[in-house]
């Protein structure tokens, strides 16, 4: 062993583990470590896996043993805001985003006041890529603005989604975690108003009886001035909808009389309201496919303007549809874990599909627009609870629709290879035990790795360094190099890797 980390006469003063050879060794092995994490960590079939071991329970559980840490009262469960949380999830995997506004400008309160609660105070906190629930509650209490929420006297209630699907080309799971207090009814009072008492003053003026002189009696010239052209502001351009009786909303420049036009048809008309805007529905449904709506203007005196802008917007009331017959449920186990494989052909433009059990939601992948797959790994207690997979399905207007199957039984774990098993519960274990030292998502794994791997590398460097200059012993132009190389890569090794764990805990939550 002296050999190695040692310098002595028979090594020639320059160990084995810090030569030239070493260090090409060391990088093999580093790019070895990093394909095969990927390998392990990454599904070779382009599936994509929910795998992660947090549930939104744990999560509710978690943040109300932190509320009861403060002597603050507990919040209970509610479905709707639940809903909302699932919503906006599914929404960010759709749209790719990672933020609290999407980039439509839908805010955390359209998807609370769209899953029906009408809410006095609301929240929300975001978390992805972790690990364990643990790990996310704690996080966002390491976060001023995400302990705020959690602290929240005002919060009565809370819903949480957990949602896996691929975002920006990688394997996520996001934590969507919704905070909210019901609006109080406000109380009807009965209003008894005291009649008005006329103006003795103003009602002698009004009944005075006018003159009739025709002397000098203005000439009005008439306008001749059409007016500007309304502005349809709702629905928005290049827009899909799911309702066949849209409200078409504008502005006019000046009080006017409006009318709605459908290409060259008349949809209908309307007057402008005091602050000069108008809003419209049609009386009638209008066909599937696209409409072309614009708007003109008519003032007192008759004039018309010309056409508005055109707004094109394609009315698409048809949900997807799931071919009940395709869905496919095969029950295995991965890494000892029950999982299930699934797969649907979803017709009509989906947009998205997801699988859940209970609150674990999976966003399918596709790979011709219509077959979609993917594969459950729930924990033991969802199965306990749920056997069956609801599937749905939603296009680019809104409509929805979803169907159920039962889960079929499951293969024994006996005919599983022995060396699987051992492989799947070696690996399962190793995972559990790098979970624990580093609680937060795999990719930090490799972080950690190259941090540990750096400070050994410097360990051996400057204990080589000693004992050389301890023995006297000068240092050969080789021996230089290769400390001064292997000094760049530990140091680089330990930046990145620290760097990493430290900033990607902040910045995977909102």
């Amino acid at each position: 062993m002296q050999r190695f980390f040692i310098p002595s006469v028979k090594n020639k003063n320059r160990p084995y583990l810090i030569r030239s050879r070493a260090l090409a060794f060391y990088c093999t092995v580093l790019i070895i470590f990093q394909v095969g994490f990927n390998l392990i960590f990454e599904n070779k079939s382009g599936e994509v896996v929910a795998a992660t071991s947090i549930t939104a329970s744990q999560l509710f559980q978690l943040t109300n043993d932190e509320r009861s840490k403060l002597g603050l009262p507990v919040l209970t469960y509610n479905q709707k805001l639940a809903n909302a949380a699932y919503n906006k999830g599914t929404d960010m995997f759709a749209d790719q985003y990672w933020a609290h506004v999407a980039p439509d400008g839908t805010t955390p309160w359209n998807f609370i006041l769209g899953a029906g609660y009408d809410y006095h105070y609301a929240g929300e906190n975001l978390a992805k890529d972790f690990s364990s629930a643990s790990s996310v509650v704690k996080a966002w209490m390491n976060s001023p603005s995400h302990r705020e929420n959690i602290v929240n006297a005002e919060f009565k209630e809370m819903g949480i989604a957990v949602v896996t699907g691929i975002f920006e080309g990688q394997e996520t799971t996001i934590c969507v975690q919704m905070f909210g207090t019901l609006m109080t009814p406000a109380k009807e009072t009965i209003n008894n108003p005291t009649p008005a008492v006329p103006d003795n003053n103003q009602i002698s003026q009004n009944n005075t009886t006018p003159t009739n002189n025709t002397q000098n009696t203005p000439v009005i010239e008439k306008d001749t001035t059409a007016p500007v052209p309304p502005v349809i502001t709702s629905p928005q351009n290049h827009t899909t909808l799911n309702n066949d009786k849209p409200t078409i909303s504008g502005t006019s420049a000046e009080k006017a009389t409006i009318k709605i036009f459908d290409a060259q048809s008349e949809l209908g008309s309307l007057p402008t309201d005091t602050q000069n805007s108008f809003s419209y529905r049609p009386e009638k449904s209008l066909a599937e496919g696209d409409h072309l709506f614009s708007a003109t203007a008519t003032d007192s005196s008759g004039n018309q303007s010309d056409h508005s802008e055109i707004v094109t917007i394609v009315i698409d009331t048809f949900p997807p549809f799931i071919d009940s017959e395709s869905i496919v449920l095969e029950p295995f186990y991965r890494f000892s874990k029950k999982a299930i494989r699934i797969e649907v052909i979803v017709l009509a433009d989906p947009k998205q599909v997801t699988a859940s059990m209970g609150e674990y939601s999976l966003i399918l992948q596709s790979d011709d627009n219509s077959h979609f797959s993917g594969i459950l790994v729930p924990p033991e207690e969802i199965f306990n609870q749920y056997n069956k997979i609801k599937i749905e399905s939603h296009d680019q207007a809104g409509n929805k629709t979803l169907t159920e199957k039962e889960i079929p039984e499951f293969p024994s774990q006996a005919s599983i290879q022995n060396s699987g098993a051992v492989l799947g519960m070696l690996q399962t274990n190793t995972n559990d035990f790098i979970n624990k030292i580093i609680p937060n998502n795999h990719s930090e794994t490799s972080r950690m790795f190259y941090s540990i791997f750096g400070l050994g590398l410097m360990g051996l460097m400057a204990l080589n360094s000693t004992v050389m200059e301890k023995k006297k012993i000068p240092l050969q132009g080789t021996n230089t190099l290769t400390h001064a190389v292997m000094l760049g890569i530990s140091v680089m090794g330990v930046i990145w890797g620290n760097l990493g764990l430290i900033t990607s805990g902040l910045s995977n939550i909102r």
